[in-house]
């Protein structure tokens, strides 16, 4: 077995892996804040990082398994080919990027700013 093979089939797992987690963070930050919301009244703008992180976590998760599936499945696909896998995972690492941004953006809205 190559071990460059190894190494990508194992970092494409542990981000399916993350993927779940923060799957699960988000969907129950998302609750608990639309329990807020409603105990609280109507805010002037939604909360809108917990929607994200479950989009772009969702999006990430099925990309990785389907790339992992296919990979396992099919040889010579064009999914395993680098340049594909490069230009894909930079995508999903500028929507990372922007789940980070936004989610500092609204825990300093959530919390006006106020020191611990």
């Amino acid at each position: 077995m190559n071990k460059l093979w190894l190494y990508r089939v194992c970092t494409l797992a542990l981000v399916a892996v993350f993927s779940v987690i923060v799957l699960g963070l988000s969907a129950y930050s998302a609750s608990i804040l639309d329990e807020v919301k409603a105990a609280v009244g109507p805010q002037s703008e939604p909360i809108t990082y917990a929607a994200l992180g479950i989009t772009v976590s969702t999006i990430t998760l099925v990309s990785t398994v389907s790339m992992l599936a296919l990979d396992l499945t099919f040889d010579s696909l064009f999914t395993s080919y680098i340049i594909f896998e490069f230009s894909w995972l930079t995508v999903l690492w500028m929507f990372w990027v922007a789940v980070g941004s936004v989610t500092i953006d609204n825990d300093q809205e959530l919390y006006l700013q106020l020191p611990c």
